[in-house]
């Protein structure tokens, strides 16, 4: 085989290879949170990437807060490996560090504080499916509003 030759498909062998081992780039996931009924409290955020614990304290990936503001709050997740994530949210009015929870009819459990989910799913009894609330994150910067809702005003 001619030198030339070998080394042209050697070179490229290598340069494939490169391409096929390179690291995925991380991304950022920038989330709004719009529609809050007051500046009271604070915005707690919990960042999730496992449908089995979506919503439960053990399963956040990343949590944080901010202080509330009646125009919205930004919150940035940096960094994040390529694949799919979810966000929680809740305005947590009175930053007792719990989603207060009070009896519908003395029956049903319900909202007393401000939640959301990526992607803005519909919420009946309980947290919305992952998969519903899932994003795709790559390389480069997502964004992504979520809905404050209030069940009670």
């Amino acid at each position: 085989m001619n030198i030339r030759i070998w080394m042209a498909t050697f070179m490229l062998s290598l340069a494939t290879l490169g391409q096929l081992s390179a690291p995925a780039m991380a991304g950022d996931l920038l989330v709004n949170v719009v529609e809050m009924r007051s500046s009271n409290g604070v915005v707690r955020f919990g960042l999730f990437n496992d449908p089995k614990t979506f919503g439960e304290k053990k399963g956040t990936l990343v949590g944080g807060k901010l202080p509330a503001k009646q125009t919205g709050v930004e919150f940035l997740f940096k960094d994040l490996k390529p694949g799919k994530y979810a966000v929680a949210v809740y305005h947590d009015e009175n930053d007792n560090g719990d989603f207060d929870m009070g009896k519908l009819m003395f029956l049903i459990p319900m909202p007393l504080e401000g939640f959301g989910f990526t992607r803005d799913p519909s919420v009946l009894l309980g947290k919305p499916d992952f998969a519903d609330a899932a994003l795709q994150i790559d390389a480069g910067e997502t964004r992504a509003t979520i809905k404050m809702k209030y069940f009670i005003e």
